[in-house]
């Protein structure tokens, strides 16, 4: 119910476990706001690996309701980070989280690594049951170049504890727990250099088939998320009554405070 200090030389808080974001004041005037997310896990730890080519990674959604997608966030796990978002418009038979519609793409750079909410160029319209797939790239300005992250929670498995406590134990920590993350097929995908798509429910149980190491880990989805405001309420505090043409679709302006909707129905000005 208040504030302590904390100073960032500190070094006994290590792993956040959770995260607070202030509300604009825009978003603070709707009841409620839909959240895209399928990481239900705790994250014990991140894992960050670096790649000399681009690796692509997403979370693919469905709308609950006729609603308004303006941000996404996702995780970084190295200093100097530029996070290339592209939102694409996706059918049930999808072959990857790109084959649709590119429907919005921006990018943001950061200093630190941590967990970002990020907000689109567009504040796109989805209808109820409509599936939007959110896809990351993550550029690492390191010494020797350019390298590309891959940043996703772990923890330990129920395998993992005898593995693990010992290693607790020779540092005071008498905990014993495991977690348990449940990845579903068609919610994370993770894409490599030779541009194939994999679904992140058979990359996880590949890796911890092939490697002793991986078995003694928890995996979740991937920490990509969507924020959604419900259409409903956002026509009750802003006038929409005018749609005109837009580039890839059409738009309507708030008279009082300028907010833009936007839907898409073309691709996105600077679509492959």
């Amino acid at each position: 119910d208040g504030y302590f200090y904390l100073s960032y030389y500190d070094m006994t808080i290590k792993v956040a476990e959770s995260y607070e974001f202030e509300t604009p004041e825009e978003d603070s005037r709707t009841s409620r706001s839909f959240i895209m997310e399928h990481d239900l896990m705790l994250a014990e730890s991140y894992s960050s690996v670096l790649y000399d080519n681009p690796v692509y990674t997403a979370n693919v959604f469905e709308a609950e309701g006729n609603c308004v997608l303006e941000d996404v966030s996702a995780l970084t796990g190295d200093l100097n980070t530029k996070v290339e978002v592209s939102v694409y418009r996706v059918g049930d038979k999808a072959a990857d989280p790109t084959d649709g519609l590119l429907i919005d793409t921006v990018s943001k750079t950061f200093p630190f690594a941590g967990y970002h909410r990020i907000k689109l160029s567009r504040n796109l319209v989805l209808k109820k049951g409509e599936k939007v797939a959110i896809v990351i790239c993550n550029r690492v300005k390191a010494k020797d170049g350019t390298k590309y992250s891959l940043v996703n929670p772990v923890g330990t498995s129920l395998e993992g504890v005898p593995v693990y406590d010992e290693a607790r134990r020779e540092r005071g920590d008498y905990r014993h727990c495991y977690f348990v993350g449940k990845i579903n097929p068609g919610e994370s995908y993770v894409c490599y250099e030779d541009g194939t798509w994999a679904d992140w429910a058979d990359e996880i149980a590949a890796i911890s088939t092939a490697n002793d190491k991986c078995a003694c880990l928890a995996y979740d989805n991937l920490s990509i998320k969507g924020y959604a405001s419900p259409l409903s309420e956002l026509k009750k505090v802003h006038d929409f009554g005018k749609w005109k043409s837009a580039p890839g679709g059409k738009a309507a302006v708030c008279s009082d405070c300028g907010y833009v909707l936007t839907k898409v129905d073309e691709p996105a000005k600077d679509a492959s």
